[in-house]
């Protein structure tokens, strides 16, 4: 005879077994259902399949991780206002300590008497160096502006430039590294974001946003100087002026941009040491202007933002434009010893995101209402599906012929 213990035991034990056999039976009952829904209406299958998941969730086969460095370095350049974006270094080898950085500057610009306006920008390392030029309500421009001499812009155009004055060193400090003391101080730039808002009055919003941050950091002359021109380019964004802002950004893309500027052999002048997106040799037609030692010119611009016909009232545009520039940067050297802080390497992290962010235009052009780490987390995505690894079967035989697994084309190799 059980005793009350083993009683009790027993009738759990019973009813376990009568739930584990009622669920299975729900389930088989399910599946059959399913097989004779596909057969005969598909409309059918769908509720049959959301009580299957309901109890075996799907588990994608998509998946990617990244470093904690790889994934500031991915809000740096994706969403560079974000405060996670602070802190954020380069992750490639070598990953000596360095001092980070963040740096911005806020200004307005405005359409000119023809409805045009624009801002260019040139990514910089100095505290006294123009990162940026743009348009007055007076200006008569049709175009994006060039240096037709050393200093002169022309009319309706903000000459002076616009700094970014809380970058820590100053381009007489970068440029003795390049001239006698390579251990001093240099840099180089992590993400460089300009954000636009529209700050006019309501009545006049209108007309079109052109903006063009070249992905390889060629100049915009001859690219995206003209309305049209930059209209035709399948990476820039074009879309209506709303209140909503405009956001662009860049990062270094080339080989010599992810390092420090003395670590590049060929790397001849000092204008890298000021404006490492400019390649090493470009200069505004050729012309130099006098920010530091003689001979270092002004890196050409690689970034413009267009507005293009805003209502013109009586001779001028009331249309005006909000700027926000920030820049993340990161400095090595013997001056930056006491605020340096431990860099990380993670070089596959690094390429995923980089190769990811090239797909960042084409997503938001097809769909422009998604931000930019949107269009980052979605075309992460797209790489972890392309880069999953497949399977393949080894042959023998003549010809030595490799087979695929099952769904792909077999290859000869």
């Amino acid at each position: 005879m059980p005793n009350k213990k083993q009683q009790t035991k027993r009738r759990v034990n019973g009813k376990r077994r009568k739930i584990n056999s009622s669920v299975g039976m729900a389930l088989r009952k399910a599946v059959t259902r399913l097989t004779i829904a596909e057969r005969h209406n598909e409309a059918a299958v769908k509720p049959i399949r959301t009580q299957l998941s309901k109890r075996a969730p799907r588990i994608s086969g998509d998946r990617m991780t990244l470093s904690p460095c790889a994934y500031k370095f991915a809000r740096a350049i994706a969403e560079p206002f974000h405060p996670s974006a602070r802190g954020a270094c380069i992750p490639v080898y070598p990953s000596v300590p360095s001092q980070k950085t963040t740096a911005f500057t806020r200004f307005s610009f405005a359409a000119g008497t023809n409805g045009f306006g624009f801002a260019q920008f040139t990514p910089t390392l100095a505290n006294d160096c123009p990162t940026s030029y743009c348009t007055q309500n007076n200006s008569t421009l049709t175009s994006v502006a060039t240096l037709t001499a050393n200093t002169v812009f022309g009319s309706g155009i903000n000459s002076a430039g616009q700094l970014l004055a809380n970058l820590p060193y100053s381009s007489a400090q970068l440029t003795s590294t390049y001239s006698t003391d390579q251990e001093a101080v240099q840099g180089r730039i992590i993400s460089y974001g300009v954000r636009v808002t529209y700050t006019g009055p309501e009545l006049y919003m209108g007309g079109t946003y052109a903006a063009w941050a070249s992905p390889t950091h060629e100049s915009i002359f001859g690219n995206a100087d003209t309305a049209s021109g930059i209209a035709s380019l399948a990476d820039a964004q074009y879309r209506a002026i709303t209140r909503e802002p405009l956001e662009v950004t860049q990062y270094p893309v080339s080989a010599w941009e992810q390092i420090y500027p003395s670590q590049n052999a060929g790397n001849q002048t000092a204008l890298p040491f000021l404006y490492p997106y400019c390649g090493g040799e470009q200069t505004w037609n050729g012309g130099y202007y006098a920010i530091g030692p003689a001979g270092i010119g002004i890196g050409v611009p690689t970034i413009v933002v267009q507005v293009n016909g805003c209502p013109v009232v009586s001779g001028t545009s009331p249309c005006t434009f909000l700027v926000d520039v920030i820049t993340h940067v990161e400095y090595i050297g013997r001056q930056t010893a006491a605020m340096a802080t431990t860099s990380h390497a993670d070089t596959a992290g690094f390429e995923k995101v980089s190769q990811s962010a090239q797909n960042i235009p084409r997503i938001l052009t097809d769909e422009p209402r998604l931000t930019q780490w949107q269009a980052l987390i979605r075309a992460l995505k797209e790489t972890a599906h392309e880069l999953r690894p497949v399977a393949l079967e080894f042959a023998r035989g003549a010809g030595q012929t490799y087979g695929l697994r099952r769904g792909y084309s077999a290859i000869e190799l």
